[in-house]
């Protein structure tokens, strides 16, 4: 996930100029959003200044699994349990990401400790107390009723970051401690069937440096099919070959676990474009049905992410591969055909298939009709998916909850966006 700031407009500097300030925004669904309240309502009392309160809870949400259809949210590992509570009970996602990044457990940014991995430099044992707060999570999932993605963002070698960091792409003496890794984890899984998967590296990003200074290399991560060639010819049967990586570290989980599920990424993030790169009978997964292929989508990220701030809306015309190109539902549809043409070419079914990380900044004019475009296609083409995230605390541009004012950081109501998805999740019922 790439975290980007947005300067402030002058829809700031006149905030600062009066102390009241109220703009009625009228939509065409009849939600009326007050940008400034009198008071601060807190996140456990959800905006009853600025909008629709959040949805009742329920009751448990019927189980599911791979062979059903998985919906559902990221949260993190220290995130409280009300938030997994509310998750469920509220939203019915059926399925929790849980995002082990390296960056949120008062882990020094200039450690090489990191969460789960403890030195990445020279891995050996899993961190215990770590451990433990999966196992504890595990128990809520057990009791709430939902599912649990494990999901590993630094690697030995590999610290998330620090997106320079190569040595995992370099040195294949990473490649064994990561299997190692992931060996202790199916370990200590065992017969865990709350934990119905492990996801063995968020977003591959070894491609960027790869095709960075080619001459093909173009904008906003598009996967000309010139780039992948290249990044494909530089790459295989290297140390930074992913279909090498991928088959030693999951040869030392199927040493322990022969079923236990686990998601793989093609590079540049997790981009559709780069699954060409990755070859199922070179790993040995071709015919594995507890090998799920996971992809993230956030383009054009000049405009899921407002690059530069509020310039960009959807549907419309923007400036995002060195020419201006029409974005619509069409446009989305040709990354979705990129998944489907590499899964026919190897006879994958459309349930080993994941979109894993998706979503779009919350007041980006049209944002719920890019996600009402993006979801309507997940579900027709039969995926699973998670959205990136569920009221994140350290970046809030993704959280749906606080809808389009950008200004609000801690009311959360049941804005438009969160109702799109909510909509989606009904389906796990």
């Amino acid at each position: 996930m790439c975290f980007c700031k947005s300067n402030k407009n002058s829809f700031v500097h006149l905030l600062h100029r009066h102390s009241l300030l109220i703009i009625v925004i009228s939509m065409c669904c009849g939600f009326i959003f007050l940008s400034a309240c009198g008071s601060i309502v807190s996140p456990a009392s959800p905006a009853h200044c600025i909008g629709t309160e959040l949805p009742q809870p329920q009751g448990q949400i019927p189980a599911s699994d791979w062979n059903g259809r998985l919906r559902g949210g990221i949260l993190f590992p220290y995130d409280p349990k009300s938030k997994f509570i509310d998750a469920v009970s509220i939203y019915r996602m059926n399925v929790i990401q849980l995002n082990c990044g390296d960056n949120q457990y008062d882990l020094p940014a200039d450690s090489n400790e990191h969460y789960l991995y403890g030195n990445i430099n020279n891995f050996t044992v899993i961190r215990q107390d770590h451990l433990a707060q999966l196992d504890t999570i595990s128990q809520w999932a057990q009791e709430l009723g939902f599912k649990i993605i494990i999901d590993l963002h630094q690697a030995p070698g590999r610290k998330w970051s620090d997106d320079k960091d190569y040595r995992l792409h370099q040195d294949t003496q990473y490649h064994s401690m990561m299997s190692n890794f992931w060996r202790q984890m199916a370990q200590h899984f065992l017969g865990n069937t709350n934990v119905i998967a492990f996801n063995l590296m968020d977003e591959p990003y070894y491609a960027a440096h790869v095709v960075e200074n080619h001459e093909v290399a173009s904008a906003n991560y598009y996967p000309a099919q010139e780039e992948i060639d290249y990044y494909i010819e530089q790459t295989e049967n290297t140390p930074a070959d992913l279909n090498l990586l991928y088959k030693t570290v999951i040869a030392g989980i199927r040493a322990v676990d022969p079923t236990r599920v686990i998601t793989i990424e093609p590079d540049m993030w997790g981009d559709a474009g780069y699954l060409r790169a990755l070859d199922p009978d070179k790993i040995g997964i071709t015919s594995d049905p507890n090998v799920i292929i996971e992809w993230h989508f956030y383009n054009p990220h000049i405009y899921t992410h407002q690059q530069p701030a509020l310039r960009k809306k959807y549907p419309g015309t923007m400036l995002t591969f060195r020419e201006k190109q029409i974005w619509n539902r069409e446009t989305i549809n040709t990354y979705f055909q990129l998944v489907e043409t590499w899964r026919k070419q190897y006879n994958i079914p459309a349930q080993r298939i994941f979109l894993g990380e998706f979503n779009v900044c919350r007041w980006a004019t049209g944002a719920e009709r890019w996600a009402q475009d993006v979801l309507e296609l997940v579900e027709i083409y039969g995926y699973h998916w998670t959205y990136y995230s569920f009221r994140e605390d350290d970046w809030n541009v993704l959280d749906n909850e606080l809808g389009p004012n950008r200004l609000n950081r801690s009311n959360r109501y049941f804005a438009p966006l969160m109702q799109i998805y909510y909509d989606f999740f009904l389906r796990n019922e």
